[in-house]
């Protein structure tokens, strides 16, 4: 069983500053969390009171979620990802040197999810089987497009966006969804 709380509190805010982005938020039949570059959201829960989870904040202080949601995209793809691939992603993560902009590019094209990463020390490339609707390239966080994959089990992803540069992509799996904005 997905656990909806731990999943949503992955994109929450580390910066106590952001008062409101600290902690995952629930409002009638859906949690959040985000931190303003990533977004975690489980729809579909049974109805229950709007509040913060674990929080003392008021439901006036709770971030417009429906406002960073994407409002026209494009179906670009549907790709099946294993525990065995979500564990080499996240080795992938661990060799990119600390501190370092772990700027990664996606590409969607030719039946083929591409993960590109190249800096003068590193050079990666990986290749996962998908069906590609729409070719679509993309500079993500590593870090956030694993935290949106569900890892207890092999999942079917779908994978949608405006399709504009400089917008984020969306992530679905089953009422779970991630959206990720791209990196420059």
């Amino acid at each position: 069983m997905i656990n909806y709380t731990e999943y949503c509190n992955r994109a929450v805010s580390t910066d106590k500053g952001r008062i409101t982005l600290v902690s995952a938020f629930r409002e009638t039949n859906r949690l959040c969390g985000t931190d303003g570059h990533r977004l975690h959201l489980a729809n579909d829960l049974p109805t229950a009171t709007p509040h913060y989870l674990n929080s003392d904040l008021t439901i006036d202080s709770a971030p417009c979620i429906d406002a960073v949601l994407p409002k026209a995209t494009v179906a670009i793809a549907n790709f099946r990802f294993s525990k065995k691939d979500i564990a080499k992603l996240k080795k992938l993560a661990s060799l990119i040197p600390a501190g370092q902009e772990a700027s990664i590019l996606f590409t969607f094209a030719a039946n083929n999810l591409r993960i590109n990463f190249t800096t003068l020390e590193l050079s990666f490339e990986f290749n996962f089987a998908c069906e590609v609707f729409e070719p679509y390239s993309v500079k993500l966080n590593l870090d956030y497009f694993i935290d949106a994959l569900i890892a207890d089990y092999d999942q079917i992803f779908n994978a949608y966006s405006v399709v504009e540069k400089g917008t984020p992509i969306a992530i679905t799996c089953d009422n779970l969804m991630a959206i990720i904005m791209p990196l420059r």
